[in-house]
């Protein structure tokens, strides 16, 4: 895979799209507050308590631990591996956060980009496919199924935010 996203599927330019919204310190993981960042950010209806957020990122550090790069945190590929292992919904989420593709692929439009070409009318060459409204995100039930079995421990986290108005 290339640094800009050439050669990466839509999906997983999309999920780089999301990893670069957090990695604020751009090292090329995420660590536990921008790992949070993101759980609470695609969950947007769910008021999490501290202990339900550490509980999720000891579950996700835990199972992704061959994509933990030491104290940086996740690697891309950690969390293109979560997505793929039903952790979320990867349109889902990149919708919820606001980003779009361009036409270009290489590009991925934050927010702020896309409000300002909402602003001038020049959002005719944003492609995104959305689906419609998704049942799931990071830390929701999906993330026990697959091939990863997490603990119940983490079972009951990711189950109760599912049920939390998602």
């Amino acid at each position: 895979m290339s640094e800009n996203g050439q050669g990466l599927s839509i999906r997983a330019q999309k999920v780089k799209g999301i990893f670069r919204q957090f990695d604020r310190n751009q090292d090329g993981c995420l660590n536990r507050n921008e790992m949070a960042g993101l759980v609470i950010a695609v969950n947007p209806r769910v008021k999490f308590s501290k202990e339900q957020i550490e509980a999720i990122l000891d579950e996700v550090f835990r199972t992704y631990g061959e994509f933990i790069e030491g104290i940086n945190g996740l690697s891309f590929e950690g969390l293109l591996r979560t997505y793929d292992d039903g952790a979320g919904d990867v349109d889902r989420d990149f919708d919820a956060l606001g980003l779009q593709l361009t036409h270009s692929e290489e590009e991925i439009k934050g927010p702020t980009d896309v409000q300002r070409e909402r602003r001038t009318g020049g959002n005719a060459d944003i492609v995104g496919d959305s689906g419609g409204p998704s049942k799931s995100s990071i830390a929701n039930e999906t993330l026990r199924q697959g091939p990863r079995r997490l603990s119940k421990v983490g079972e009951q986290v990711f189950g109760n935010v599912a049920n939390c108005g998602r």
